[in-house]
């Protein structure tokens, strides 16, 4: 087996980028980090007020230039009929990755099945710009539409048939 150590990059315009010695180079558009978690057991919501899932990942940036990548995987979501579940995305304790021009709520993504035992899975991707080296906390919150109902990730609301997984992930994507 050979390594190959590398110490200089030749640019698009065939030049070349010296690294100064003890820092990394970090080629746009590829990732230089990523963080996350599961979540395998059943979780469930009854309130109005949002609360962590506890899906979440803490990273700290490499470059102050980076995006994020973040997705979310959730395994089965089921609620009853009269309600559904919201989802925030938060950089930190700010909102993101929300919709816009709704009445009452602008969301990361929502669930609203109109069953009491539907198996569902739900996902959805954020790219976000934090312009920072400082440390960034991405987590997923939920609530519910009302207080008739409760939410729950990874199990069926009607019984606890069966679980599923929940995941996570964040990824530093350099610029």
């Amino acid at each position: 087996m050979s390594t190959l150590f590398v110490n200089k990059l030749k640019a698009a315009v065939g030049s070349i980028i010296n690294v100064p010695a003890g820092q990394t180079l970090y080629a746009p558009g590829h990732v230089i980090q990523v963080a996350g978690n599961s979540l395998n057991t059943a979780i469930s919501t009854t309130g109005t007020s949002f609360a962590d899932t506890g899906l979440t990942a803490t990273l700290t940036p490499k470059q102050s230039t980076s995006k994020f990548l973040i997705m979310v995987d959730l395994g089965l979501v089921s609620t009853g009929a009269s309600d559904g579940v919201m989802f925030k995305l938060l950089r930190n304790s700010t909102q993101i990755g929300q919709a816009a021009g709704a009445d009452t709520h602008n969301l990361f993504m929502q669930h609203w099945p109109n069953s009491t035992s539907m198996y569902i899975g739900a996902s959805n991707h954020f790219y976000d710009t934090p312009s920072t080296e400082s440390q960034i906390t991405y987590k997923l919150q939920w609530a519910m539409t009302g207080t008739a109902n409760t939410g729950y990730i990874n199990r069926r609301s009607s019984n606890n048939y069966a679980r599923a997984t929940s995941n996570f992930t964040v990824m530093e994507i350099a610029q």
